[in-house]
């Protein structure tokens, strides 16, 4: 049903996926898939016992079978949501209080049909595995060999139904691999995402998926030139005419045989046409062959990435906590306070300042007044270090300052070797770089030098 005003579906045309969020949902799709199945055998209509027969027929013998009261509510249910049809059934009346009894027979509506279609391409979408079908290239390539010989000759006349079954096993193939690509790159990337959740079976993942890519893109590299290479053949006007011959032949079983409706087969086909084209062929944008294969690439490097990382955890599982933990532990094991404070200057650096550079009057103080290295800072007397230290943080060694270096020598000779250096490619440049176009056989023997060079200008 459609609203008269925007021709969008109407609210109640989604009632018939009401039964999903319902609290007797099991009863309503097992209903459901048994008028399914009687869609199947061309059944039109079912009574109550029979759709009771046959849910009782589908549960194990171990189980209980539906209840016929609740099975009656729920076909009466469905019908109010507009799965199903009700009509009245007075085929088994035999008296007056049979004829006040309601009786119907239960047909399955196109919404409820439809709502079941859709449920089970969405179950089939969710199970479905990604591939990338190295087979597909090979039956899309020799499917664009077929339909040459049968569109591009041009004297023979062009045979509809072939070009159907033709057309249709090509643009069938296509779609699969396209939409198995999208998912299996999909895939990948969860995958890779969700690593951290079950590392094992990444890392058994992990050497399977890197074999498989690289032998899917060694047949892509293979197919994608020679599949370019058919669909640059085909000419424009003979595709048109093909895709005109295929609207007619399809609107002969139609029931609206119209201008626009021929018009809207025809662009229907052309569109699957250019979505092939648009795959396979570079135009604006890089084609969708090379972003797969781009994407295959990418995976490699970015699964060894990964793997790597796992690695590296697994062989440097060091924190700052896990190290605090530790400490702990050897503080525990301590026999005495000595050992403690000992463990404590180790672990935090806390040593006494004796190591500083001091000048002489502290030295002779020391030497005269020693004091132990377990005197408290604020018992002992001061440390006095010198200004220039405690502004650079190095020593200023007293005495006469270092002697300036004389580099003059070396630097005549790396003058001179710049100065024979920048001849030899002048001379070079003179020989090689002469501003005309210039054969690889009128060079004559080339130095060193001149041999750089031309290698750098060839390779420029």
């Amino acid at each position: 049903m459609r609203d008269p005003v925007n021709n969008q579906p109407s609210q109640s045309t989604y009632d018939v996926f009401r039964y999903l969020a319902a609290d007797k949902y099991d009863l309503y799709l097992a209903v459901m898939r048994v008028f399914m199945q009687a869609k199947q055998r061309f059944a039109l209509h079912l009574k109550p016992g029979e759709v009771v027969a046959q849910m009782a027929d589908a549960v194990e013998q171990t189980s209980q079978g539906p209840d016929r009261l609740e099975v009656e509510q729920a076909l009466q249910q469905l019908s109010e949501w507009g799965n199903l049809h009700q009509q009245s059934d007075s085929s088994e009346v035999r008296t007056v209080e049979d004829f006040k009894r309601s009786r119907f027979l239960y047909q399955l509506s196109a919404e409820g049909e439809a709502a079941e279609r859709a449920l089970a391409l969405y179950r089939e979408s969710i199970a479905r595995s990604g591939e990338l079908q190295t087979t597909a290239l090979e039956d899309i390539e020799a499917g664009l060999n077929e339909l040459a010989l049968l569109i591009m000759e041009s004297n023979r006349r062009l045979d509809d139904a072939k070009l159907h079954s033709a057309f249709q096993s090509l643009f069938s193939r296509f779609e699969t691999l396209a939409t198995r690509a999208q998912d299996f790159i999909g895939g990948v990337q969860r995958a890779i995402d969700l690593q951290e959740r079950d590392i094992q079976a990444f890392l058994a993942y992990k050497e399977r998926l890197i074999e498989y890519l690289e032998r899917f893109l060694q047949q892509l590299v293979v197919r994608i030139p020679a599949i370019r290479e058919l669909l640059l053949t085909f000419e424009d006007v003979r595709v048109d005419e093909a895709f005109t011959m295929l609207a007619h032949r399809e609107l002969r079983d139609a029931l609206e045989r119209g201008t626009e409706a021929r018009e809207r087969l025809t662009t229907a086909w052309r569109e699957r046409w250019d979505g092939l084209r648009a795959w396979f062929l570079d135009g604006e944008q890089p084609s969708q062959a090379d972003l797969l294969r781009m994407c295959a690439r990418g995976a490699i490097p970015e699964l060894l990435a990964v793997v790597s990382g796992i690695h590296e955890q697994r062989a440097r599982r060091s924190d700052r906590t896990a190290d605090y933990r530790e400490l702990a532990r050897w503080f525990a094991d301590c026999g005495n306070e000595g050992e403690l404070h000992q463990l404590w200057r180790s672990a935090f650096c806390l040593c006494p300042t004796r190591h500083l550079t001091i000048d002489a009057a502290s030295l002779e103080r020391l030497e005269d007044e020693a004091v132990p290295a377990g005197t408290s800072w604020l018992d002992a007397p001061p440390m006095l270090i010198a200004p220039h230290l405690r502004a650079t943080g190095r020593a200023k060694m007293a005495g006469r300052q270092a002697a300036v270096t004389d580099y003059s020598k070396e630097k005549e000779v790396l003058q001179a070797q710049l100065a024979r250096q920048t001849a030899q490619m002048e001379a070079a440049r003179g020989l090689i770089v002469t501003g005309q176009r210039t054969r690889l056989s009128d060079f004559a023997t080339l130095d060193q030098d001149a041999f750089g060079l031309f290698l750098d200008c060839l390779g420029a």
